[in-house]
């Protein structure tokens, strides 16, 4: 069985493998970094650490909106380094079957983000490949970005 957290965002199920999630919380005040990346939105301090928040509405194509207290940051680590994204709510953690979870051929072509579905009673979940968040070249600006405002 596959672990993986359900969020939604715009009206459509998305879902992040289990063991990628750190932690889920409710949104709170992003502040702006100069020269981020356009799918950063933002930073917080969590516990001294530089968080940066990714508005991934601008990965998926789904109109952005502003971040409201009745949004949800879910915290991901991948292999590199640990952000937050932005999600209207989280619904619940599921086990799936393996055998359930189909690969993406070209739901979306160029939107790689997405890279495997799944049906949970009628419901179609996107799964999200969160190494993908970031284009190439992204998270260099980012680290830069982020060294600047460390420096002021």
């Amino acid at each position: 069985m596959i672990p993986l957290l359900i969020f939604e965002i715009g009206n459509k199920h998305y879902a992040v493998h289990l063991e990628d999630v750190v932690k889920v919380f409710h949104a709170v005040a992003v502040c702006p970094l100069p020269g981020a990346p356009d799918v950063v939105s933002g930073i917080i301090n969590m516990h001294g650490d530089i968080i940066p928040v990714l508005d991934i509405r601008k990965r998926l194509k789904i109109k952005e909106k502003s971040i409201s207290i009745h949004d949800s940051f879910v915290l991901l680590k991948t292999k590199s380094r640990s952000f937050c994204i932005i999600v209207d709510s989280v619904d619940k953690s599921i086990d799936v079957s393996e055998d359930d979870i189909k690969v993406k051929d070209s739901i979306w072509p160029g939107l790689t983000i997405i890279d495997k579905i799944v049906s949970v009673t009628g419901e179609i979940i996107l799964i999200n490949n969160i190494e993908n968040y970031f284009l190439p070249g992204e998270e260099e600006i980012l680290d830069n970005s982020i060294s600047v405002y460390n420096n002021k």
